[in-house]
């Protein structure tokens, strides 16, 4: 990952946006159909979770046990 705005995402990018620079290929077929299930299946999860669960920053605490 090289950025936060991509936390920010709510769609799966077109399989040409994958990219390996470690190995200087493109993302296999196998692969994005892979990444699209996951994709879809934990964004849905994410999304109700979300939009289901009340959160404060006043009920969160950080690992020092200040509140965030």
């Amino acid at each position: 990952m090289d950025g936060f705005d991509k936390l920010e995402r709510t769609s799966l990018p077109p399989k040409g946006k994958f990219f390996s620079s470690l190995t200087n290929e493109d993302i296999s077929d196998t692969d994005y159909r892979r990444a699209q299930n996951v994709w879809n299946t934990f964004g849905r999860y994410a999304e109700q979770t979300t939009n289901s669960i009340p959160c404060g920053t006043t009920h969160h605490r950080d690992w020092r046990g200040m509140r965030v």
